[in-house]
């Protein structure tokens, strides 16, 4: 007997040794600066260890009150580490064991922790519904011990289930409560934070002037700050937003900045996210050649990931770039494997963009039915998403296939609808524009700047109403 405790005390000194090991590195992280590298580096140096007395001590805590401590602070520890390094699959069998044990032992506190990181690892594998039932409970113990961290986290996160549910009104109620609070607690990282999320809501809302500008708020508190990770993730959502406007020149350098970052980091989500992102810009700026060079290394990334949602979005944009080359076959084939992984996860934002881009490829290959029946479907979707860029895009397909088929009076006006909508994206009226040859070969110019002002009269939904009837 004295032998087995002399071996498990030994055992213990262990874990708890890896365990002051997760503390140092959540503590450099939170320092920023080279202390971020050095937080990476050390737990990839320690992570197989880490990982064997995690699992050592989580194996005993149901029986024993130390090991379940030990289970639990390795966990909260590790959150942010794990986020960086870990599939979200990985991350929540972890943290699923943790709720067990801190509802187990009834440790409030650490409960808290268990239900934010099972949400955010639902949040990345798009499983909305099961994300917004741990963060109302971590919400409603919050506001039972009245910790105002903990209640502004969780309010921040739901608005990230309602800006992926396309809520965005809701979204920024969460996001503004959630900021106050940050604020009165004078929580820098967090403001940062939330500051960049709100600018992604409003890029997706298409008020792409207040997106860029928060987009800014939040990028110079984080270079106050030292954190250049978070610096890379705000030249991320700064070089979407630039795109979205068309500035291509500055969203290729906050992208490339971006990837850079991520790249030495080894953050494998995040590259994947960016390269994906910087292939866009490459490709608008004509380079297909090196757009898809991109694509391909975000798709192998986000297929050893395991991510359906990021890489049906990679997908779609390799059907670009062989549109571009006219290989219309391979293109279709593409965006129909994307629409497959869309309808799994039921995403309604790829769905609507999806099926907007299948229809000038239909086209290409003759195939008017299915055109029509993408079409269809877009519109459909795009009716329960008033805010944002969606409408516009599906109204773009129906502009190609009127234009097609020579009904172009219809379709002139539909296109200057698209090129007044205030949240229209750069490329919807690019791609109405590229018509505009056509429709000068069948009408006169007189005809056409006719069309194009009793277009502006006209409300999106109200267009879209007209087009499904004509369908």
């Amino acid at each position: 007997m004295v032998a087995i405790a002399v071996v498990q005390g030994a055992q213990y000194r262990l874990a708890n040794h890896y365990l002051d090991k997760l503390r140092t590195i959540r503590g450099a992280l939170r320092l920023g600066n080279d202390n971020i590298t050095f937080a990476l580096n050390l737990f990839d140096k320690e992570w197989s260890q880490i990982k064997h007395w995690l699992a050592w001590c989580s194996q005993r805590a149901s029986d024993d009150p130390q090991a379940a401590r030990i289970t639990l602070s390795y966990l909260s520890s590790a959150t942010d580490i794990l986020e960086m390094r870990l599939t979200p699959q990985e991350r929540a069998q972890m943290m699923e064991t943790g709720l067990q044990i801190a509802r187990h032992f009834g440790d409030q506190p650490a409960e808290i922790n268990m239900l934010n990181a099972l949400a955010a690892a639902q949040l990345d594998l798009q499983l909305l519904d099961q994300a917004e039932e741990y963060l109302q409970q971590s919400l409603a113990l919050a506001q039972q011990f009245q910790h105002e961290s903990d209640i502004a986290h969780a309010l921040g996160r739901i608005a990230l289930v309602e800006m992926n549910r396309h809520n965005l009104d809701q979204a920024y109620d969460y996001l503004q409560q959630s900021l106050v609070r940050f604020q009165s607690l004078d929580d820098q990282h967090s403001i940062g934070n939330t500051l960049n999320n709100l600018s992604i809501l409003e890029r997706d809302r298409g008020n792409l002037p207040a997106a860029r500008d928060l987009g800014g708020q939040s990028l110079a508190i984080r270079q106050r700050m030292g954190n250049f990770l978070g610096v890379a993730h705000s030249y991320y959502t700064l070089g979407v937003t630039a795109e979205a406007q068309g500035d291509l020149a500055a969203a290729r350098d906050y992208l490339e900045r971006s990837v850079s970052t991520y790249r030495t980091a080894n953050l494998k989500q995040r590259l994947s996210n960016a390269l994906n992102a910087l292939g866009n810009v490459i490709d608008l700026q004509g380079d297909h050649d090196g757009a898809r060079v991109n694509y391909e290394e975000a798709l192998a990334l986000l297929r050893e990931l395991g991510d359906q949602v990021a890489t049906a979005n990679v997908l779609g944009n390799l059907s670009f770039i062989a549109s571009a080359n006219e290989d219309y076959v391979t293109a279709e084939r593409y965006l129909q494997d994307a629409l497959v992984l869309f309808k799994a996860t039921n995403q309604r934002v790829g769905l609507v963009f999806s099926f907007a881009n299948l229809i000038p490829i239909c086209l290409k290959l003759g195939q008017i039915e299915k055109a029509k029946i993408a079409l269809h479907e877009g519109l459909e979707m795009s009716i329960s998403m008033p805010r944002g860029p969606f409408q516009s895009t599906m109204i773009v397909g129906a502009v190609q296939l009127w234009t097609h088929q020579g009904d172009f009076e219809p379709a002139v006006e539909w296109a200057s609808v698209v090129l007044n909508h205030p949240a229209a994206l750069h490329e919807n009226r690019t791609d109405v524009e590229k018509l505009r040859p056509q429709w000068e070969a069948a009408r006169e110019p007189a005809q056409i700047e006719a069309a194009l002002e009793r277009g502006k009269s006209l409300e999106a939904a109200n267009v879209i109403t007209d087009i499904l009837k004509q369908l």
